[in-house]
């Protein structure tokens, strides 16, 4: 007992011997030029540092080098630089074998700097395999730094930075862990890799990640294959409260609307040469559910998507009111020159279908369609489209890849029933009835009175069984005789048919031919409606047969005003 005691003591006085003298002991030169080509292999050409190095138990024996710069290999530039770059060297190496062999790296405030230039070389490398000699096992970062600039001009900076990087052993599993923030906004992130080596050597290994953000949270569990253009397949989930800021995240700036909110993408992911492919994803967009193919193309400048969904349910509310309020910004606009810059984002090529098509939570008929977005032309096409039990076909194109944008939009309908439509769109008919028709508009300009001014248009509208409310034509055929037509502002006018061929332009609505039919009366009229006002100026005759008026008699009329206030008076009578 007392031997053990001694040999204690012994021991304990021979390892504070040690603490003592064991900073004489290590060389700076030479733990400089082991950090050196530890870092040779990350693309660092030389470690050069400011000030007086330190060494000292921290409980371990480091070695502190202040405001340490390290240089790319590959250009000569810097690559990082940091307030404190520490190295942790293990005893035993150093007591028994004289040689100093860093396992663990501390850098504090670093800055990294990663460039490419135009032929998208970039100013590091990858390790392509771990040296069998190495002993770094850990790497930590506190505060830290990540600049990326590429020739083209874009740009990335992830700051406060708090990472730990750990590969106890390089044949077993590593893990990344920490913290950082991204254009404000903060989050944490873990990654565990299945094996380093196979990693390194190109081999298949897994990796799962997690990402917990502001704007998103996000999983990956898989394989994974390379480091410069990785090839992968998993599984992944992501969610967002708010796809406007995960998309402004990534530079595709949307607007804080209802329609780019809560929204969540899973499925089995497969990633090669650049392309992600999701095969039967699920999809959700604010509430409304869908499934489909999916495909992400990241190869070029402007990244490009493929979708092919089908939805059970889907809400256009939101995607209208979108719309409107994006014609009102540009409406408020007049002169200045409209900004179509975020259709030259991306490029997108979606179809689409929906088996109950839903505005604000009710049921307003099906749709299938396509859109397409390519080099900022936007094409949209509805070919098969059931509203309020209307078939309704239509286009829209959007140009702005030109010295001014050019836009069109073209659509048909039929059997659309009157009862459907929005009183204030048609304010003198009833409910009754159905109406077809088609019409086409184009227009052109980079300001919001251009594209007012070069309106044009035209179109046939057909409406058959339908009432006309407001105007009674038994009052108006007596008009002729009386010289008053007041009794014909009250009552309705029951029609078999009415046809309209018109044409559009500015704030202006003109209607070259008009034709009412009725029981025993027919009516031709034109005239012009003016949208700014809103007013109304039309020109006609209703004829009357004997059956409804004897003798048969043409009475002429004018009608003036708006739907509040009409002022409609007789012409000369026809004998």
């Amino acid at each position: 007992m007392k031997r053990l005691a001694l040999l204690s003591i012994v021991l304990a006085m021979l390892v504070g011997v040690f603490i003592v003298t064991a900073p004489s002991l290590v060389s700076i030169e030479v733990v400089r030029r082991s950090i050196t080509y530890e870092i040779a292999g990350w693309g660092g050409k030389a470690l050069t540092f400011e000030g007086t190095p330190t060494v000292a138990f921290r409980p371990y024996l480091t070695v502190g080098f202040p405001k340490a710069r390290i240089v790319s290999i590959q250009t000569g530039d810097t690559l990082v630089t940091t307030e404190m770059l520490s190295a942790q060297i293990p005893l035993l190496p150093l007591i028994f074998q004289g040689r100093i062999e860093p396992s663990a790296f501390d850098l504090r405030a670093p800055v990294f700097h990663f460039v490419t230039d135009a032929e998208g070389r970039p100013n590091w490398t990858l390790p392509y395999a771990l040296d069998a000699t190495t002993r770094v096992q850990r790497l930590s970062l506190t505060d830290g730094t990540i600049h990326y600039a590429n020739a083209a001009g874009r740009s990335v900076e992830i700051d406060h930075v708090d990472a730990l990087l750990k590969w106890p052993d390089p044949s077993g599993p590593a893990s990344l862990s920490g913290k950082a923030t991204w254009q404000g906004k903060p989050g944490t992130f873990s990654i565990t890799i299945g094996s380093l080596l196979d990693f390194f050597e190109q081999r298949l290994t897994t990796l799962q990640l997690a990402v917990d953000a502001e704007p998103v949270r996000a999983t990956f569990n898989g394989q994974v294959q390379q480091l410069d253009r990785p090839t992968a397949s998993g599984d992944i989930a992501i969610q967002t409260p708010a796809l406007h800021e995960l998309a402004n995240l990534f530079g595709l700036y949307l607007p804080d609307h209802a329609a780019f909110g809560a929204a969540s993408l899973q499925g089995a992911v497969s990633l090669a040469r650049g392309i992600a492919t999701l095969p039967d994803a699920k999809l959700s967009i604010d509430g409304s559910d869908g499934e489909g193919g999916l495909s992400f193309d990241f190869t070029s400048a402007r990244p490009s998507a493929q979708a092919t969904l089908a939805f059970d349910d889907l809400d256009i509310a939101p995607f209208a009111e979108l719309a409107m309020d994006a014609l009102t910004a540009a409406r408020a606009l007049g002169e200045r020159v409209l900004d179509f810059s975020a259709l030259g984002q991306v490029d997108l090529d979606v179809r689409l279908s929906a088996d109950r098509l839903l505005y604000g939570g009710d049921a307003i008929g099906r749709v299938a369609g396509s859109a397409a977005l390519r080099a900022g032309r936007l094409d949209v096409a509805l070919a098969d489209m059931r509203l309020f039990d209307a078939r309704v076909s239509a286009s829209f194109s959007l140009d702005t890849g030109g010295p001014a944008s050019e836009a069109a939009i073209r659509a048909q309908f039929d059997a659309l029933s009157l009862k459907s439509l929005p009183t204030t769109l048609l304010p003198f008919l009833g409910t009754r009835g159905t109406a077809a028709g088609m019409f086409a508009l184009t227009t052109g300009g980079d300001r919001w009175d251009a594209l007012m001014n070069n309106l044009a248009g035209s179109g046939e509208l057909t409406l058959s069984g339908g009432t006309l409310n407001g105007i009674d034509a038994s009052a108006l055929a007596k008009a002729w005789t009386d010289k008053t037509a007041t009794d014909a502002l009250s009552g309705k006018t029951d029609f078999t048919q009415a046809s309209i061929g018109f044409s559009l332009g500015r704030d202006t609505l003109s209607i070259e031919t008009g034709q009412l039919q009725g029981q025993g009366y027919t009516a031709d009229f034109n005239g012009s409606a003016d949208f700014a006002r809103p007013a109304f100026d039309m020109h006609g005759s209703i004829d009357f047969d004997a059956g409804r008026f004897t003798p048969a008699k043409s009475v002429p009329f004018i009608l003036r005003g708006d739907a509040d206030s009409l002022d409609i008076a007789p012409g000369q009578p026809t004998p």
